[in-house]
């Protein structure tokens, strides 16, 4: 589990030494889930290639595509010239906005009988920015 990993999400939020010659089962962990971050924003971006190829156009906006197209590349940059804990406040909390945004996503596909259930879409934006908004302050730091 990601967040037990980084003490709930604790240490991600100052600065940490990195020691390249860490191996153990611990930091291993966290490499492996770094890595299959990194993996999922080209599943992200796939998806988005498939929105605009099949035509719908109101599924994509210009930000979905620019986003989904920058971050494979910043997360890239991120591992290879910035690695550590501090570093993984962006996976972390892009991984809980993500989830939020594909359960709706998945529970929306399910009917009518769903839609009563799905109250919370208008707090989708919301959540988005304030993500947004957490990652340029843990940047700036």
């Amino acid at each position: 589990n990601g967040s037990y990993l980084l003490n709930y999400g604790l240490d991600t939020w100052g600065c940490q030494v990195v020691n390249p010659s860490q191996t153990d089962a611990k930091e291993l962990r966290k490499l492996l889930l770094g890595w299959l971050f990194f993996i999922t924003k080209f599943v992200e971006f796939a998806d988005t290639v498939f929105f605009i190829l099949r035509k719908k156009q109101t599924q994509v906006s210009a930000l979905h595509v620019i986003h989904h197209a920058l971050v494979p590349i910043l997360v890239w940059i991120g591992f290879k010239f910035l690695p550590g804990g501090s570093n993984a406040f962006f996976p972390l909390i892009n991984s809980l906005v993500h989830t939020i945004m594909y359960t709706y996503y998945g529970l929306s596909t399910l009917g009518p009988a769903v839609q009563p259930y799905l109250w919370w879409k208008k707090y989708l934006t919301r959540i988005q920015m304030i993500q947004f908004v957490l990652i340029i302050m843990n940047s700036s730091r």
